[in-house]
């Protein structure tokens, strides 16, 4: 969040009606950002700088404007569908019309004050707790408490110059060099994979020495953003893709088990999953769909919602090298991920069955596998029935 000058009169009267000064905070924010785009595109037309208008920008106007501003476009047959193309007529000469000179006015008035009615409703409809939990700072501010480094500019200096991706000593160094002056991104992301990924082939590296396989050399952008996201909150930063949601805090036992405990690691989940059938058919992984944990344990279960798959791992850097084990106990945080994707069922144009996972709780679907289970279980009884009278009918 951006500091705020509490005595701001828009910041006042917001803090009057929220009656909290985080929620005030938010709603100040969103306000500054909903509107300077507006302001700008406004300022443009006056200097004579803007030759054309988006829809969005005059649909957003239109919205914005009091009764007064919309009889004027009313007394000048203006309706909202027509507004973009008249105001473009009007930027191509070199004077405007006195309708155009009195919107502007009129919106420069609006855009200079509060118009904050339906963001302070959304604030103040949502609950106090919202702001004061894990779950809380991890919407708000894209990190916990807990989780957010205690050097936070070694950690930034880390994480832009390390790429996540390989263990060999030499290459995060040379590469590190670069990228502390150059930065990171995807298409410098699969560039360096590949490069490695070649070295290694033509150098005839093992599997058992880590060679980079040829699925990482194709990852999308999508999987590289939640890749970052990782790597951002092991370095103590705030995510950036929306990746995680906090869930709790514990501990993975031997056998993979999430033990909840407030001592323990912040526990995530992945806010929009992605798994492969195959991989939830083993009882260890790959995430190559998600290309965030590495290996990572498969449990199955069931539960109140329907049956589940899980996935459980820790995130963090398994190294060997003494001088990076030491520099990552000292700035990294690891931290535990993990959820459930429960199986549904859904059916094709023809009417076949078709059977997926989700990973929303609520999906009607999960309910139609469950009823789809059930049905066949209560015929499994019955046929077993039938085989035993048989039987009993033969003595």
């Amino acid at each position: 969040m951006a500091c705020v000058n509490p005595n701001d009169s828009n910041f006042k009267e917001i803090l009057k009606k929220v009656r909290n000064p985080i929620r005030a905070e938010i709603a100040f924010q969103k306000q500054i950002e909903q509107y300077d785009g507006l302001r700008k595109t406004v300022k443009d037309i006056i200097s004579g700088d803007a030759k054309s208008v988006t829809t969005d920008f005059t649909d957003s106007i239109y919205d914005l404007l009091s009764d007064k501003g919309l009889q004027i476009l009313k007394d000048n047959n203006i309706s909202k569908e027509t507004f973009n193309a008249e105001l473009n007529k009007e930027l191509s000469k070199s004077k405007f019309s006195k309708w155009v000179e009195s919107i502007i006015d009129e919106i420069s008035r609006i855009l200079g004050r509060e118009k904050l009615n339906n963001i302070i409703d959304s604030i103040t409809s949502q609950q106090v707790r919202d702001y004061f939990t894990a779950e809380g700072d991890m919407l708000i501010y894209g990190i916990t408490s807990s989780q957010k480094s205690k050097i936070p500019l070694v950690n930034q200096l880390i994480y832009r110059s390390i790429t996540p991706a390989n263990y060999n000593f030499k290459r995060i160094i040379k590469k590190g060099a670069v990228s502390l002056f150059t930065g990171r991104d995807y298409k410098d992301f699969i560039k360096t994979i590949t490069e490695w990924r070649n070295n290694d082939v033509a150098n005839n590296v093992t599997r058992q020495n880590k060679v980079i396989p040829r699925w990482a050399t194709e990852l999308t952008e999508e999987q590289y953003n939640k890749r970052e996201d990782a790597w951002r909150l092991s370095n103590g930063l705030a995510q950036i893709h929306n990746t995680f949601k906090f869930v709790g805090k514990g501990f993975l036992d031997s056998e993979y088990n999430l033990i909840a405990s407030e001592l323990g690691q912040n526990v995530y989940a992945f806010v929009n999953p992605d798994f492969d059938s195959p991989d939830i058919d083993r009882k260890l992984g790959i995430d190559k769909t998600n290309a965030v944990m590495g290996k990572y344990a498969i449990k199955l279960g069931v539960d109140d919602v329907g049956e589940y798959f899980q996935y459980n791992d820790v995130w963090d850097l398994n190294v060997t090298n003494p001088i990076i084990k030491t520099v990552i106990e000292a700035t990294q945080n690891p931290f535990i991920v993990t959820g459930k994707i429960y199986k549904a069922l859904d059916y094709d144009e023809t009417g076949n069955p078709i059977e997926y996972y989700t990973n929303d709780a609520s999906n009607p679907n999960i309910k139609l596998y469950n009823d789809m289970v059930q049905y066949i279980n209560v015929q499994e009884e019955l046929d077993n029935v039938d085989v035993l009278d048989k039987l009993n009918d033969c003595f």
